[in-house]
Parts: C-alpha cells; structure tokens; sequence
C-alpha cells in the first residue's frame, strides 16, 4: 500500500493519492473482489474532494490468497487510519477532531465517487470515542510503574459495505406456516456459523407476529431439503437477509391471521388489532380469539395458513466501471480505542483494554451483538499483533499453530467495551443493519497508533511482532 495525502494547515483534507498491490498467489481466487473492495474503503469514511486510486491485483508463484473477514477493508484501514494519526501529530490536532472534521456525511461522496444515501453514525461514534474512559483520562491511564513498559492510547475509525454489491445475486427468503397449537415455524436457508442468526431470527419473528412467549416459535435454518434458498451467510449481511424476508413473511401471516379472525368475530379487519397472540377488537377488547384458538379453528378446516418473504439486497443505483460489485449501497460504521503496554526490552505488545463503538443500526440480539465485538476485538488483535503468514520462495513456513501464532484468551485484553450506537436503517428489518466484518476492522490501526502514542515509533508492517516492534524502537532511537 502506498499513500500520499493532502491536508491544509487547519486539518482539511483536499487529496488523497492510493496505490494497492495484492499478492493473489497463483490463482485469482478471490483476489480481485478484496482488491475492489480495497479501493472501495481506501480513503476511509472521509470527505476527500481530490482522489487518484489504483488497485492492482498479481498472480505470483505464492499460495492461494483468498478472503478474510473484512475483505480488503482491514488493509487499507490500517493504513489510512495511520495517516490520520500522522496527520493529527504533524498538525497538533486531537485525532477526534482531525476525523470530526473530515468525517462523510449523509448524500456525500466516497473517495470513489459514490454516494452514501442509507443511515450512518459516524458523528456518534466519534462523540462515544470522546467520552470513553480511556480517552478521556488517556494521560493517567498511560502511566507506568516500570520504566521498561510504556502505555499509549490510540483510536481509529472506519465503515463497511453490507451485502454483495452491485451486479451480484444477493437476495433474501424465508416462510411461515401456522401450527395446530397457535405457533410457528419459521424457514430460513441461512446457516448460522456461530454469528447468533437463529436468535435474531426469532426475536424478528416473535416481535412481527406480536408474540412475547419464545416457545410459540421454532426456527428451521440451513437444511435444503426445508428451507428456502435465503442467499449466502456472508458480507455482513445473514441478519439481514433472512431477518427482513422473516418480517416480510410475518406481516403477510399477521394480516391472513385478521383476515380468518373478522370472520369468526364477525368484524372488520381494521377494527382488530394484535397483542401477544390475541386477536381482539379495538372498541371491546373481551371480543377476542387467541392464536391457540385460531390455529385449532383453521386445522380443522384443513387451511393452516403459510405465507412467503422474499426480496433483493438493495444495491447502489451507480456502478463504477471496471469495478465489479462496486459501490455498495449499506454501510456499517465502527470506532476502536485501545489501551496498549508496549515492553521496550523485548517490544512485545500486549493489548490491556479495548473499546469497540459500532453503528450496525438498530440492535435485535444484544448479546450476540456483543459477542460479535469482543470476538471482532480479539481476532483483530491477532491480525495487528501476531498473525503472520511467512512465505519463502512459494513455501509457506508457518504451516501450523506453533508457528502461525493466534490469540488464545490468555492474549485476549482485561476489559472489552462495547458501545453500540443505534441509527435506524430504514431498508433494514426494525431499522438492522450487519456488523459482522466492522467489529474487528479499526482495532488493528488503533492498536498501532497507541504504539506510536506509547513509545514513538510508527509501525508500517502488521503484525507488529515483538521483533519489528523492537527493531522499530531501536531505528527511532538511532541505534
């Protein structure tokens, strides 16, 4: 990566210069979408009226690059967000206000030209950084008994596109069909991995269906033999695909469910309304038929009812040309600030508290969402600390986990912060949007610049092992 960038005395940025070269290995693998959307993220979520960027994508006689959560997105972050905080010191700007500054805004351009017309909390996300303990008290918490161990603060901000993009199949389905006993069974193809998918998917079912009771719902996800094809569980986008094709489906049921109930109550559809699966009327409420009731009245008619949701991801009505899948039309948004303890004998690097601030809209699963952070917080401490893929002449020499070091939760920092900020995304179900690959992207180069902040010395090279730390600290030292 080689950047260059333009700014005026007061911190306006006015140029941004980029250049990428990704090493694919032999085969193209999926090279050229991470080198896409490389470009696509190189400038950050910045207002940068003048950009020249290029992305070149190389087959060498390497292993097989593929993808990585983040997809392109953690490289150029890492280098852009190092810029800032060159910037921030060379202008003695705080950081926070060098990004405040320059931040997008809603119906502004990307460095690419592309415009963001969905929600965004970037100013929020600044405004937590802000506020945070860290940040706030960052000149006490840098203090150190030891004069061998330095502390440094750094911060980094960054976004993500949602979904596949332009050009590309990226659609949603699910099904609903009614039981006997006044519950649900809900169909989605999407495989939860792990994200918390099949939570969300209830809560999505249980609030559309106005339902408080979590038993009258049973989710069937991932067989193919059940369910409908919902797309891909990827792009930080499962959620969201099988949770708006849920609450499509689910507004069909509730309006089929009225439509059974005016007849056997003898009123109007729009004079029903809905509260935990009663079906009642609005003036004389102890007018009512329960789904238990319905369920046993309609099984008895041989018409369960069933209905169906299905839609296309939305996508940018630009394309860029050459750029496939680019630009991408939803966006996630995140902040870190971490806390690191820099060993200048060794130059081990040790991350002691990190806080992850994140814009993924509003939020269905509170837990799986802080799961998402923290898991994001400690895979990309790995990423900016001690994951290193060594190479020599095509041969990987780090072919196992005693070699090709991950964090273990031995590594994992004392204390993780999550602090959601909760736009609404308007195109997403109840105002949801993914957040899958944002949680682990600004953490590397916030790490880095509070190793910067800590003893001086800029890492350009993730990871930053001990030994490129050490080294690092002995080449700002003249040594």
């Amino acid at each position: 990566l080689r950047y260059k960038t333009g700014v005026r005395k007061d911190g306006t940025l006015v140029a941004n210069e980029v250049y990428i070269y990704a090493d694919t290995g032999a085969y193209a693998s999926l090279g050229g979408p991470v080198v896409n959307l490389a470009v696509e993220h190189s400038c950050g979520p910045y207002r940068i009226p003048n950009t020249h960027i290029e992305g070149f994508c190389i087959y060498t006689n390497n292993g097989v690059a593929g993808a990585f959560r983040g997809f392109g997105v953690n490289q150029v972050t890492f280098a852009m967000e190092s810029q800032m905080d060159e910037i921030a010191r060379k202008l003695n700007m705080d950081p926070v206000e060098l990004r405040r500054k320059n931040i997008l805004k809603r119906g502004e351009e990307t460095g690419i030209g592309s415009v963001i017309e969905t929600s965004m909390g970037l100013k929020e996300i600044l405004d937590e950084i802000e506020k945070s303990e860290i940040y706030k008290k960052r000149e006490r918490v840098k203090v150190s008994d030891k004069p061998w161990i330095k502390r440094g603060v750094g911060i980094a901000i960054s976004y993500q596109g949602t979904g596949l993009g332009v050009g590309l199949p990226d659609y949603g389905s699910a099904w609903i069909e009614m039981r006997k006993d006044g519950g649900f069974n809900v169909f989605a193809g999407n495989v939860d991995v792990g994200q918390g998918l099949q939570t969300s998917f209830k809560l999505i079912a249980l609030e559309t269906l106005c339902l408080r009771d979590e038993r009258k719902i049973h989710i069937i996800t991932g067989d193919t033999h059940l369910t409908p094809d919902s797309g891909t569980s990827t792009a930080s986008a499962g959620t969201y695909r099988g949770g708006r094709a849920i609450h499509m489906a689910g507004i069909k049921m509730r309006d089929l469910l009225k439509k059974h109930a005016s007849k056997i109550l003898g009123e109007d559809e729009k004079n029903l309304e809905i509260e935990d699966g009663v079906i009642f009327v609005k003036d004389n409420p102890e007018k009512r038929v329960s789904y238990e009731e319905l369920g046993e009245y309609l099984s008895k008619k041989g018409r369960l009812p069933k209905t169906e949701g299905h839609f296309y991801f939305p996508t940018s009505k630009t394309k860029i040309p050459g750029a496939f899948g680019l630009p991408h039309y939803i966006f996630s948004f995140s902040g870190s600030v971490a806390l690191v303890e820099v060993n200048t004998l060794t130059g081990k690097v040790d991350l002691i508290k990190a806080v992850n601030i994140i814009d993924g809209g509003r939020v269905i699963n509170r837990i799986g969402f802080e799961g998402q952070s923290e898991g994001g917080i400690v895979m990309g401490m790995g990423y900016a600390l001690m994951e290193d893929t060594i190479i020599e002449n095509g041969y990987f020499l780090t072919k196992n986990f005693s070699t090709y070091i991950i964090p273990t939760i031995k590594d994992a920092p004392k204390e993780i912060e999550t602090i959601p900020v909760e736009t609404y995304e308007e195109l997403g179900p109840y105002g949801e949007k993914g957040i899958g690959e944002t949680v682990m992207v600004p953490i590397a180069p916030a790490i880095t610049n509070g190793i910067f902040d800590a003893v001086g010395a800029r890492i350009k090279q993730i990871p930053a092992t001990p030994e490129r730390v050490f080294w690092a600290i002995r080449k700002k030292e003249g040594k």
